[in-house]
């Protein structure tokens, strides 16, 4: 039943530099074969208190560096091993090839630590037939067991399921439970596994969590990349953050922020700390009660902004409703500053309140035009805000974020005249949307430093034929590694049906997005593009010198069979993906025209279009 990972017990002798009179610790291990999923079973260091670390997950966007950096600082500290808890390589590629070039590089990074290293898979290691069929041709058994100083570590795999999905094999909770049941006395159980099913999957949880409800356990998984700390029937878990996978990185308060697990094994249990890259951190900075306090501000709707409503399509006066939030239990000093297009004035346009626990400050920023302004170049207003809390016997919790007002009207598409798309964009008379400030961007706002880090017009157009969307961009950073995110390219998002009650299946058809890059991969654009858009569209791209061009051209056939006759507007967004290698550690930044559909700040009026008549074309 469990030939997979036989379990013929062996004793490893450590040949540790201890006094001869103290008894010299053993790992007892149980697997056979070749391939062992550890590194090293020489421990530096085994009194009966011990300690070790656990790193988190290193991909789901990496940024360099950061992983190699932690085993550095490991080196630093000593432990006596390291555990991890997956998500060690980026995967979603299709050949082994690329699998191993991507073991390789990671095997770069690990190969500077000086103790040993316990593998745990995570998806992006084995959540596909052929990435598991590496990783147990590379690291080997993808769930096992130890027992070091009378403590078992019980190593699992969380994407067990059918065709390696999500959850636990039958004969891994076979094997699971009668690892349990066969070391019933041992003095502490430690869980890793890379998915906290406590949190998003707890009918697998259930499978396990009873055959550990008699015995002192603690629990360690990763994945969401946000750190959350419970205790549940006598359980703790420690969901971790990060240790190089991809983040906003707003902070501890936040549970975004790049650590490792500090554990001191003692007679009485572990005893935790989170230690980031630059410091220590308690094991209960974010509790479970903590994390719904704080959801608001993780959404980015504690501070909200409406969208000015223009009609006719130039701007000179309106209002916006500010309102902030403070969802905790104390009082919130709240600064803001309103950041304004050239021509424009606030009022008012800074703010210094103290908001009462529990409650919403609601308020109006009046916006003023000099002259009146052709929306389509008017960028959005940006309020600059920070948020404090105050405590009496802990640092301060500091938050900052931006929100954006957005000053919005219909548009009217022009007839085209004459387009090719091939990515040279002398045959647009004009792009007339002007992006120096997105109303979005995303994932890491940091990683974009404004109008001169990158830029974009763009225009929209409409023949017989199809729809054209032209882009300009202006980057001072045109570098690519030609690889995913870490590249520059350009993306149309279209709802056909904006505000309409159809089908499902028509509603699904008719949301959609295209991307173009220069060096985009058709498996990039699979893994980016939503519904991969209509049959016969056409995407171009190419360099300028100091930025790139972008066209799009969407089959009007295909417009006019969703549509069916009916109310002839679109919804349209636009975003660029900005990638600076000089950034790198920050990660990529995607910066929208309108905000994203998915996002707090996106209303239905945003992006509306009307196509031109038949006929007129």
């Amino acid at each position: 039943m469990f030939s997979r990972f036989a379990y013929l017990p062996i004793t490893i002798a450590l040949l540790l530099a201890l006094p001869l009179w103290a008894q010299v610790p053993e790992i007892q291990q149980q697997v056979e074969g070749p391939k062992k999923p550890w590194t090293s079973l020489d421990v530096r260091f085994a009194p009966r208190d011990f300690q070790f670390a656990v790193v988190t997950d290193n991909t789901g966007t990496p940024r360099p560096g950061i992983f190699r950096e932690a085993m550095d600082k490991l080196n630093l500290l000593q432990p006596s091993f390291v555990m991890s808890i997956g998500d060690l390589i980026d995967g979603y590629v299709d050949t082994s090839a690329e699998l191993h070039d991507q073991w390789d590089d990671f095997m770069l990074d690990l190969n500077v630590l000086k103790v040993p290293f316990f593998f745990v898979p995570g998806n992006h290691d084995v959540g596909r037939p052929l990435w598991y069929d590496v990783y147990r041709e590379r690291i080997g058994p993808t769930y096992y067991y130890f027992i070091y100083q009378d403590v078992l570590f019980l190593c699992l795999d969380s994407n067990d399921g059918e065709r390696h999905g999500t959850g636990y094999s039958e004969e891994q909770m076979e094997w699971a439970k009668k690892v349990l049941a066969d070391h019933p006395d041992v003095r502490w159980t430690l869980v890793f596994q890379h998915k906290p099913f406590w949190l998003s999957s707890p009918k697998d949880w259930e499978r396990l969590r009873p055959a550990l409800a008699d015995r002192p356990c603690t629990v360690f998984a990763g994945h969401i990349h946000n750190y959350v700390y419970a205790e549940d029937k006598g359980i703790r878990y420690i969901t971790m953050g990060t240790t190089g996978g991809g983040t906003p990185l707003r902070g501890e308060a936040l549970g975004e922020f790049d650590h490792v697990m500090w554990v001191t094994m003692t007679d009485d249990g572990p005893i935790m700390a989170a230690l980031a890259l630059d410091g220590i951190l308690p094991v209960d900075l974010r509790t479970a009660e903590k994390a719904k306090q704080m959801e608001v501000f993780s959404r980015n709707s504690a501070v909200t902004a409406s969208p000015i409503l223009v009609e006719g399509g130039e701007f000179s006066d309106g209002t916006s409703r500010l309102e902030i939030l403070n969802p905790l239990d104390q009082p919130l000093r709240f600064d803001g500053l309103i950041e304004t297009p050239e021509g424009v004035l606030a009022t008012p346009n800074a703010f210094h309140e103290i908001i009462p626990a529990g409650e919403k400050l609601s308020t109006e920023v009046r916006l003023q035009s000099e002259q009146p302004v052709d929306v389509a170049a008017l960028q959005p207003a940006v309020l600059h805000w920070e948020a404090h809390y105050d405590f009496a016997q802990a640092p301060s919790m500091d938050l900052e974020g931006k929100r954006r007002i957005v000053i919005e009207t219909e548009h009217a598409i022009p007839v085209a005249r004459d387009i090719a798309v091939d990515g040279n964009l002398e045959d647009w008379d004009d792009l007339p949307y002007v992006v120096t400030q997105p109303a979005d961007v995303y994932t890491n706002e940091q990683s974009w430093t404004g109008a001169r880090d990158c830029s974009f017009r763009f225009g929209v157009a409409e023949d017989d034929k199809f729809l054209y969307v032209a882009i300009a961009t202006e980057d001072d950073q045109t570098d690519t590694d030609d690889v995913k995110v870490y590249q520059d390219f350009a993306a149309v998002y279209v709802n056909a049906v904006p505000g309409r009650e159809v089908a499902e299946e028509v509603q699904e058809k008719a949301l959609f997005s295209l991307l173009a890059g220069e060096d985009l991969s058709k498996a990039d654009r699979e893994l980016f593009e939503e519904n991969s858009g209509p049959k016969g569209a056409e995407t171009a791209a190419s360099f300028t010198g100091d930025g790139h061009a972008y066209e799009f051209a969407i089959p009007v056939d295909f417009l006019e069979e969703i549509q069916k006759g009916g109310d002839r507007t679109i919804q349209l967004n636009v975003g660029v993906n900005d990638y600076d290698p000089s950034q790198a550690r920050l990660g990529v930044s995607v910066l929208f025209w309108r905000p994203r559909w998915d996002a707090s700040g996106h209303f239905p009026e945003s992006g509306i279009f009307h196509r031109p008549e038949q006929g007129t074309k």
